[in-house]
């Protein structure tokens, strides 16, 4: 006889000689993934019986803790009977993540006869077959969606949805058409009154916007999918944004304002494509990861504290995760687990090289007076925003809550008037760019007698290049492009040999489109984020590209194009790191695969710990009494000398110099220097008094001599 799950499941583990009667609890959402869970009233015997076999039992999903009530329960954790197997750190999957070549043979291809897959795409098809949730993160222009189709066909999907930018969703009906093997062809959402035909059609393809709303969300949980693919992945880097709940769901424990629901789209398969899955820091990637492999990557803190370089903000709640820390480790850990990806330079040495130049351009007289009158309004916003962060600084430093206040309304609004000049700056640098580059580009027309692709931002700077090479019958792709449209001009680019010149917003021309008739790209105004600029740039840098690709950054000297490149380079830098970079730190498989966590060991007694639980709580009274007792003079004093400890420990206690408060008190004591005397609850005030006496030797002597000493 041996001791059963809740299930009725037996374990290796011996009879015990009392009786666990378990509630069913049903499933729930954990940061290890779906859990089944079930309850039982702690019996006489459980703490004899857990010390004898702790590991055992929780390796088994056993555990233990208190109820709202205070009473001692055990739980059992179990992984339900349908979910998806862990995502498991692999040493062959690490291999496989940048494989050149399959590590299986096939004995037919996934595609359509006539369709020739190269090795590496083969590869990538059989890393997405051997996780339920992937994430292929092929440099852009390698043929992700060529993959995800291939994954379909492998796997005889039917029930398909696919979400992506509104501008591709055509593009994914014809692709589908193209390499699928028997796949429905899916029905394209192209508007909200398109949303009731979903029921209707096995195959969807619909935007992310629309995906989001609340019609389309009731009739996609309805039923459960056998592959979901969500192109531009990037797009659900915010977890708490409706497109990324709407298709992901919240992260387990995690808050909203609104009703966003809490599980994913379910599906027997997620494929998640993006050729850019860290768009700038690592903090941008970690909502796929905590849905991709929970086990790893399902704790926001842990992921933050240990590859964003997380740190606590100075003087005030909450922490920053904009850096970035152990790249190569996380790296080395989403290729083992979740993501495969290859760069163009490793896999596809057929495919011609790409080649960036940075073209400087002259900058006329007349608009060097102009820019000169703008940047004396934008360096002055600068300096305001310089001269408003410094006051903040100082206002936090004094823990003057109202100057605080004041300061932070003051660079709050400086930096608003900082980005309008910024703009003002970039759009009349845009326009004046026009004259001179269209120069350039006819020059390139005519030496080369091909086509060229032409990046931009801003509407006004796309409609004067239109108007200015109407000659060479261009096609434009705007933000404000309807898709068929957008489809046509494509065509028309790739196809009609008189159209000679594609232009194109790069936020809204970036992804999904093949340029491949152009072997020369010239960029007019650069993106701030260099993600966005590589994506412009592979549309001809892409399978079907026959010539060597020239990309051209054309950049007015003296001005903010230069700051622009520069920002780029360093953000680069950050990306490849994270992602990109040869070689892997070595894990061990035992040290990473790990399961839901149980409590800490219980080492005490039922009686030993109620009896913790008592003195806590005569601490907690004491404490209370302390700060009732004090008179108004002995809490003023306490709370300067609260205040004075506060201000030397600019450092928050990362150093030995024995000058501020130690690394227990630094937080709590920095929270109690900032509020109001009026404010203080008993305990507080308590605590403030306990403080004031533990560190009253950095403390004036005649502010000692009036402290009240804790008894």
């Amino acid at each position: 006889m041996s001791l059963t799950l809740p299930t009725g499941v037996a374990t290796p583990l011996p009879l015990p000689s009392f009786s666990l009667n378990w509630e069913d609890k049903g499933e729930v959402n954990t940061r290890q993934g779906p859990r089944h869970l079930f309850v039982s009233p702690m019996p006489d015997g459980w703490w004899d019986y857990w010390k004898l076999h702790k590991d055992a039992l929780k390796e088994q999903g056993f555990s233990c803790g208190k109820n709202d009530s205070g009473k001692w329960q055990i739980t059992c954790w179990l992984i339900p009977a349908n979910s998806s197997p862990k995502a498991n750190y692999s040493e062959l999957l690490l291999e496989l993540s940048r494989s050149e070549k399959p590590g299986m043979a096939w004995n037919r291809s996934p595609f359509p006869e006539g369709v020739t897959p190269y090795p590496y795409q083969l590869a990538g098809i059989e890393y997405a077959c051997a996780r339920p949730r992937v994430i292929i993160g092929d440099d852009m222009g390698l043929g992700k969606t060529m993959q995800a189709i291939g994954v379909c066909n492998v796997t005889n999907a039917r029930k398909i949805l696919i979400v992506c930018p509104a501008s591709l969703r055509l593009n994914w009906k014809d692709e589908i058409e193209k390499f699928g093997m028997g796949l429905p062809v899916p029905h394209a959402v192209l508007s909200k009154a398109d949303i009731p035909e979903i029921a209707n059609h096995d195959a969807v393809v619909i935007s992310y916007d629309l995906m989001a709303m609340a019609p389309a969300q009731k009739m996609l949980r309805d039923r459960d999918w056998d592959v979901v693919i969500a192109d531009e992945a990037h797009y659900l880097k915010n977890k708490t944004t409706k497109r990324a709940t709407g298709l992901l769901g919240l992260p387990p424990r995690a808050k909203s304002k609104t009703k966003a629901p809490r599980e994913a789209i379910a599906a027997k398969r997620h494929i998640f494509l993006s050729g850019t899955p860290v768009s700038n820091r690592p903090e941008d990637f970690w909502n796929l990861l905590r849905f991709c492999a929970p086990e790893h990557f399902g704790v926001w803190s842990k992921f933050a504290t240990r590859f964003c370089d997380a740190r606590r903000v100075p003087f005030g709640s909450g922490w920053d995760t904009s850096g970035a820390s152990n790249l190569q480790e996380l790296q080395t850990m989403v290729r083992g687990t979740c993501m495969v990806r290859r760069l163009k330079k490793n896999v596809l040495t057929q495919l011609p090289a790409k080649t960036r130049k940075i073209v400087s351009l002259p900058t006329p007289v007349e608009t060097i007076r102009e820019l000169d009158a703008l940047t004396m309004d934008y360096t002055t916003s600068e300096k305001t925003v310089a001269i408003a962060k410094q006051k903040l600084a100082e206002a936090k430093l004094a823990g003057n809550a109202d100057s605080m206040a004041r300061a932070v309304d003051s660079l709050r609004s400086a930096e608003n008037a900082l980005f309008t000049e910024t703009s003002k700056v970039r759009k009349h640098i845009g326009m004046s760019k026009v004259d001179v580059s269209v120069d350039h580009i006819r020059n390139a027309l005519e030496s080369s007698g091909g086509k060229v692709i032409i990046g931009a931002h801003h509407k006004q700077v796309i409609s004067r290049l239109r108007e200015e090479l109407e000659d060479f019958k261009p096609v434009v792709v705007t933000g404000d492009t309807p898709p068929q449209d957008r489809h046509d001009a494509v065509q028309s680019f790739q196809n009609d040999p008189s159209t000679k010149v594609f232009i194109g917003n790069i936020l809204a021309a970036g992804t999904g489109l093949t340029l491949t008739a152009a072997p020369h790209v010239i960029i007019v105004e650069p993106d701030w984020v260099p993600s966005n600029n590589a994506q412009f740039e592979d549309r001809a840098h892409r399978i079907g590209q026959k010539s060597p690709v020239l990309i051209e950054y054309l950049a007015m000297e003296q001005t903010i194009d230069i700051q622009i490149l520069r920002a780029n380079a360093r953000k680069m830098d950050v990306i490849e790191q994270a992602i990109d970079n040869d070689g892997d730190t070595p894990l061990d498989p035992r040290e990473v695969n790990y399961g839901p966590k149980g409590p800490a060991e219980p080492s005490r007694s039922v009686a030993e710990r109620e009896q913790d639980d008592s003195d806590k709580r005569k601490r907690t009274m004491k404490t209370m009494a302390l700060g009732k007792s004090l008179s108004p003079g002995e809490l003023t004093t306490a709370h300067i000398c609260v205040k004075h400890v506060a201000k030397m420990d600019g450092d928050h206690a990362s150093a030995r110099n024995d000058v501020g408060f130690n690394k227990m008190d630094s937080e709590y004591g920095g929270k109690l220097a900032r509020k109001r005397l009026e404010s203080l609850t008993d305990f507080e005030k308590g605590r403030i008094c306990a403080l004031a006496w533990k560190y009253r030797r950095q403390c004036d002597p005649d502010w000692v001599n009036r402290l009240k000493k804790p008894s």
